[in-house]
């Protein structure tokens, strides 16, 4: 059966909150579900998955970091049944032949993301490893599958990817990074490093 999968970030779907009764989901899931135009992003996956392993390079290979990567998978016909259209949208990804694989839920209502969040929290959550994602964009990249000049220069300076000419070094994250070191917490400054590469 084919899938749809969508990007998640887990810190927003946590509910071991003890405020929370059953069954709630929390708030900030909906910073996960950011729409435009009243759109939601998903990507197509075969019912045999043949094409995962190029979506998540897409996925991978828009980021600004080599970070761990979550997902989840959705039904299609679940989405139908909620009466939300699923409408062919090519993805913007540095991943040409990912794109054709990209698709929008649309004509969403607070009602329909609502439902749709109900049923991202039932979904298995799946995990790439930040190894994982570097292995998936430098493969691309030495395939040269990847348009490298649309990809971020931060995410090509943590694979250790030597920069082009019209590919500068993101200054001023790094400016930002070294001003904030003092005040940000071991678990955050994990993170930074993950990202880094270091």
């Amino acid at each position: 059966m084919p899938s749809l999968l969508r990007k998640t970030a887990p810190g927003k779907w946590r509910e071991d909150d003890t405020w929370m009764r059953l069954g709630d989901l929390p708030a900030d899931a909906f910073n996960d579900l950011r729409t435009d135009r009243n759109a939601l992003s998903v990507w197509w996956i075969e019912d045999d998955k043949s094409n995962l392993e190029d979506v998540l390079t897409a996925l991978a290979a828009t980021g600004n970091c080599a970070s761990a990567m979550k997902y989840r998978l959705l039904d299609p016909s679940i989405m139908t049944g909620l009466g939300i259209e699923i409408s062919l949208a090519p993805g913007d990804s540095p991943f040409a032949r990912a794109n054709g694989w990209h698709r929008d839920l649309t004509k969403l209502t607070c009602e329909s993301l609502f439902a749709i969040a109900r049923v991202l929290a039932k979904c298995e959550v799946h995990t790439v490893s930040a190894g994982g994602v570097r292995m998936h964009v430098t493969n691309a990249i030495n395939a040269k599958l990847l348009d490298i000049h649309r990809m971020h220069p931060a995410l090509l300076q943590s694979l250790r990817l030597p920069l082009t000419a019209d590919v500068k070094p993101d200054e001023d994250a790094l400016q930002t990074i070294t001003r904030a070191w003092p005040t940000v917490g071991e678990e955050l400054r994990r993170e930074i490093l993950d990202c880094l590469g270091l």
